[in-house]
């Protein structure tokens, strides 16, 4: 089976479970899978990946614009990284934790063991 045809049978198992598609594949992952990165869906990763994942993406979004808005010395760019990393790593611990609870609640296997 390849990735497309698990993501078929992912997003259909997800809609029959109730679950809404915004939190079986949400903007980042569709976005992934339409530029041909084979992602796995939220559901069925780790939470270390799933942390990891949406940690960095919301970190270096939220670099990117407090620096282009606050641009300024290298002193202050230093405390913006700061912040950014750790707005960072707590956005990817909770949404990690959602993540893993609906895993939990649906039963969704890891996408390696995905069928």
């Amino acid at each position: 089976m390849d990735h497309n045809e698990k993501l078929k049978s992912y997003l259909a198992q997800a809609e029959a479970l109730g679950i809404s598609r915004w939190q079986a594949a949400p903007p980042l992952h569709r976005l992934a899978w339409r530029l041909g990165i084979p992602l796995p869906p939220p559901l069925c990763m780790s939470f270390t990946g799933l942390a990891v994942l949406f940690g960095s993406m919301f970190g270096l979004t939220m670099y990117a614009v407090r620096a282009a808005a606050f641009w300024s010395p290298i002193e202050s760019s230093m405390a913006t990284a700061a912040g950014a990393f750790v707005g960072g790593a707590l956005y990817g611990l909770f949404m990690a934790s959602v993540f893993k609870s609906l895993q939990r609640g649906s039963r969704f296997p890891l996408w390696r063991d995905f069928q």
